[in-house]
């Protein structure tokens, strides 16, 4: 059988969600971007800490919500559609950490 796999949330959880991951990724992204424009190398590490915490929340937003923005997964599927979804999240996330850690160095090591 294969069937929309939903978590069940009140109605208006995921666009919560979302938009609050959307917007304060937006505005940690420009408030960034402006702080570290003259340090390229720390922009760079920045934009790369970035791109991979997004993709760690697109991972973890298809976990959480699939069935709600039309991810269909047969039944017997639905446990590793899951694993996988928040394995990929961790990854990415940790990536993400890395980069962060990265960017700390950087900007420590210009001004000691």
């Amino acid at each position: 059988m294969i069937r929309q796999y939903n978590i069940p949330f009140e109605e208006e959880v995921m666009p919560l969600f979302i938009g609050g991951v959307s917007v304060v990724g937006l505005a940690a992204l420009v408030i960034g971007i402006l702080l570290l424009y003259r340090h390229r190398r720390a922009l760079w590490l920045f934009l790369c800490h970035m791109a991979s915490l997004a993709a760690a929340m697109v991972f973890l937003i298809r976990c959480l919500f699939g069935g709600r923005i039309g991810i269909v997964v047969p039944d017997f599927h639905a446990s590793e559609f899951q694993s996988l979804n928040l394995g990929l999240f961790g990854v990415f996330w940790a990536v993400s950490v890395g980069f962060g850690l990265l960017l700390i160095l950087v900007l420590k090591k210009q001004n000691p």
